[in-house]
């Protein structure tokens, strides 16, 4: 690739993010101006600028793949991953058909991915959750735990006094989840004594992961930026004094 302090990097990364934020906004314009009911992309302008756009992200892979340092490496490099990823299901979508899927509307959404790749701050983001990987695993491992152990115990105690709404244990797992999370629609709840204990605990067990979750991101985030800007730091300014310090007192020695 380009030296980061060329004028020709800058303006390339700056046409990649026109360029995903094209697609977006196309993406919403073409979902407003058809009519309900019509293939996304099935015919003129919208399907020759999805082919435009796809020819352009796939020169744009294929440039980065070419100027890699490490070219057998790249392809399985995280941000060369999100690329395929943005582009990969739009071929095959082309190529194939599959325009008759709702799902297959969804697609040009994936080219959001690429925003990754020109936003620092989303960078940050990402390293701050792969700092906290491993608590984040123990903490989704006790959220599955009290989802399973509170959606049982809720269709045991709610489903003879509420057959309609606690009948399937997939009714009890979405309350609990809901629940969970604090969100609290209040589509279903609780009315024996004992599904109320069961909501309770599953309340406060919710306020506990909730708060665990926050406070860990919140002090990787933290983290992560007070080490970058500790990193900058030291690039603009040198090693820091205590670094400079010992051969200082050496020399006052040697004096």
């Amino acid at each position: 690739m380009l030296p980061e302090s060329s004028t020709g990097r800058r303006w390339f990364e700056l046409s990649g993010q026109v360029l995903v934020l094209y697609s977006v906004l196309v993406f919403y314009m073409e979902s407003e101006l058809l009519a309900p009911g019509t293939p996304r992309a099935a015919s003129g302008f919208w399907l020759w600028n999805e082919r435009a756009l796809l020819v352009l992200f796939c020169g744009e892979y294929l440039f980065r793949w070419a100027h890699a340092r490490n070219r057998l490496r790249y392809p399985i490099t995280l941000l060369a991953v999100i690329d395929l990823l943005a582009i990969l299901p739009s071929i095959v979508d082309l190529t194939v058909g599959f325009r008759s899927l709702k799902l297959m509307r969804l697609l040009p959404l994936l080219w959001m991915f690429k925003v990754y790749r020109y936003d620092d701050a989303l960078q940050r983001v990402m390293h701050g959750f792969r700092r906290v990987r491993h608590e984040l695993a123990v903490v989704g491992f006790v959220t599955v735990v009290v989802v399973l152990a509170s959606s049982v115990a809720m269709h045991e105690f709610e489903r003879e006094a509420q057959p309609q709404a606690f009948g399937h244990l997939t009714d009890a797992v979405w309350w609990s989840i809901v629940t969970l999370t604090t969100v609290g629609y209040g589509d279903l709840s609780p009315v024996t004594l004992a599904g109320r204990v069961v909501a309770v605990l599953t309340m406060l067990v919710g306020i506990g992961v909730l708060g665990t979750f926050l406070s860990l991101v919140g002090s990787s985030f933290l983290t992560t930026m007070r080490h970058e800007e500790s990193s900058a730091e030291d690039h603009v300014l040198g090693p820091r004094a205590s670094e400079v310090e010992p051969d200082a007192t050496r020399y006052r020695k040697a004096g």
